[in-house]
């Protein structure tokens, strides 16, 4: 769980090794990175809006300035609206599209496989959206992270929290769980002697309902799976449970700041940072299918002592002592 690399250096590295001649910015160009997402953009809670700032940093210090010589163009809507989205704005020739998903990248690229594509997702090579991460060889690159493993020992990790729940939620958007993850998860737990119950999110609105749902379904703890909604609306959610008295072990420090029990998962900063360092590669004339998808493998533990202390639950000194951030 200790910080054994940064994903910044492995950046480098892979830069280093694989960089091309990149062209220098046309005097006067506007540059324009049009944003495909479900969720609000700018983010919504102050907490997260870390994550853009971090984007627009990386950008800024390779020469694309927002207000500048840089325009954001967000097109946000639900799930089912992602393919008309997608095709409105492939119509405006950004020079960019940032997919915050695997629904919105599955979206853009069925609309277009001209416009460059950056993405966040875990299953850019289960989707097929690239060849390979080392040489994604179509108009899709991005930013991906060990979900399945990482949800699997979240679960171990929730346990040893919470050693007296016996049944436990799996709590996320369904069109980032595949079945396969589920299946892995429910044999996990069945190892660990839970039972485990899966309870679908497929919009912010619905993450209240949801928990009361998992708490109404008799379990004692949730594990919260990967997904930009519930981590977008992370306070919303850890509210909700914390209201019904339930721990959840999230992915991401930022939920856990939010007021999750735990977290377990890579650094949100330097993901967006690297879609930032990407995005600038291409804008400045790098093809996207020589960029090499970026797998985050710094993980981090933090744990938030004051939930804890509210749902009446004491921490073991070995979890303590393996975390890196404790929230009192």
């Amino acid at each position: 769980m200790r910080r054994l690399t940064t994903i910044a250096a492995i950046i480098l590295a892979v830069f280093a090794a694989t960089a091309t001649p990149v062209r220098a910015q046309a005097p006067g160009r506007i540059y324009r990175i049009a944003v495909l997402t479900r969720i609000e953009w700018p983010l919504r809670p102050t907490l997260f809006k870390r994550r853009e700032l971090a984007m627009q940093s990386e950008l800024a210090q390779r020469g694309f300035v927002e207000g500048r010589n840089l325009v954001f163009d967000v097109h946000q809507g639900p799930a089912e609206r992602l393919p008309d989205l997608a095709r409105e704005l492939v119509a405006t020739h950004p020079d960019v599209i940032y997919a915050v998903g695997l629904p919105e990248a599955v979206a853009a690229h069925s609309a277009t496989e001209a416009i460059p594509i950056i993405a966040t997702s875990s299953l850019l090579l289960e989707s097929g959206l690239v060849a390979s991460l080392a040489r994604p060889g179509g108009n899709v690159s991005g930013v991906t992270f060990f979900t399945a493993e990482l949800n699997v020992k979240r679960l171990a990790l929730l346990h040893e929290l919470v050693p007296a729940a016996l049944r436990v939620a799996l709590l996320g958007d369904p069109s980032q769980m595949p079945a396969v993850h589920i299946a892995d998860l429910t044999a996990a737990a069945h190892n660990l002697g839970l039972a485990v119950e899966v309870i679908e999110v497929r919009r912010q609105e619905e993450i209240g309902d949801s928990v009361r749902r998992a708490r109404t379904a008799g379990v004692d703890a949730v594990n919260v799976l990967t997904s930009s909604i519930l981590l977008n609306a992370a306070d919303v959610l850890a509210t909700a449970a914390i209201d019904v008295g339930l721990p959840t072990i999230c992915s991401w420090r930022e939920m856990a700041e939010a007021g999750c029990l735990a977290s377990y998962g890579p650094p949100m900063m330097e993901i967006f940072r690297t879609v930032g360092m990407q995005i600038a590669r291409i804008l400045h004339g790098a093809r996207v299918a020589e960029i090499p998808v970026e797998q985050s493998t710094n993980i981090e533990l933090t744990l938030n002592l004051k939930t804890a202390k509210t749902l009446g639950l004491t921490v073991s000194p070995s979890l303590l002592a393996s975390a890196d951030e404790v929230i009192e």
